[in-house]
C-alpha cells in the first residue's frame, strides 16, 4: 500500500494504491508483532514528506527509538554469538546517537537496517556478515555526508579529536582540533 510495489506503474486507483494511511496501519500491526523491517519502515515513513509537504517528527522519533532498540537487541545477540566485534558497533552507535538530526535521519535508519541482513547459520551467516560490513560502511558514509548540524559531546575526562566539520559553537576553547573532556561542540558540514 505504501509504494505500490508489484503494481504496474506503482499505483492503481481502483485498489486505492498507494494508500499511506493504510500502509501505516498494516506496518504498525506488523511492528507490534516484532517485525523489525516494519519498525524501520515506519521510522522512514514518518520522516518522509506526505502529500501536504510534512512528516510527523513525533511519530518519527517514536519509531526510530523502537527501531534502535530492536537493532540493539539483534546486535547483542550477534555479539554473544561471536559474529560481531563489539567495539566497532559501540563506536558507531555513539556516533549515530550524537549526530542524528533531521537531515541524516534516513541514512541513520538505513545504517540501522543493515545489521538485520546478518542472518543464517555457518557459511551463510559468514557471507551475510561480510556483505553487511561493506553495506554498513556505505551507510555510515552516507550518514556522515548528510547535511545538518552535529553535536559532538565528550563525556570523558580526556580530549578527543573532533570529526570533520566547521565549528559553529563550542562550550570551551578547542585547542588543536581536539574537544576537551566534559565539553560539547556543534559542527556544520564542511571544513
Amino acid at each position: 500500500y505504501l509504494t505500490g510495489d508489484g503494481i504496474p506503474g506503482g499505483e492503481d486507483a481502483s485498489l486505492g494504491i498507494p494508500d499511506r494511511e493504510r500502509a501505516a496501519q498494516y506496518l504498525s500491526m506488523a511492528a507490534e508483532q516484532g517485525n523489525i523491517e516494519a519498525v524501520l519502515e515506519l521510522a522512514r515513513y514518518y520522516g518522509e514528506l506526505d502529500g501536504a509537504g510534512q512528516g510527523d517528527p513525533e511519530q518519527q522519533f517514536i519509531w526510530t527509538e523502537r527501531a534502535a532498540e530492536a537493532v540493539a537487541r539483534h546486535i547483542e545477540k550477534l555479539i554473544l554469538e561471536g559474529a560481531l566485534r563489539p567495539h566497532e558497533y559501540l563506536l558507531a552507535e555513539r556516533e549515530l546517537a550524537a549526530r542524528l538530526n533531521a537531515g541524516n535521519h534516513g541514512a541513520a535508519v538505513a545504517a540501522a537496517s543493515v545489521i538485520r541482513s546478518v542472518r543464517g547459520f555457518g557459511h551463510v551467516k559468514a557471507r551475510n556478515l561480510a556483505k553487511a560490513r561493506g553495506d554498513w560502511d556505505k551507510a555510515m558514509d552516507a550518514f556522515r555526508a548528510a547535511p545538518g548540524v552535529t553535536l559532538v559531546l565528550n563525556t570523558t575526562p580526556r580530549p578527543v579529536p573532533l570529526p570533520p566539520g566547521r565549528v559553529l559553537l563550542a562550550s570551551v576553547p578547542l585547542p588543536d582540533g581536539m574537544l576537551p573532556g566534559d565539553a560539547a561542540a556543534w559542527l556544520a558540514p564542511g571544513s
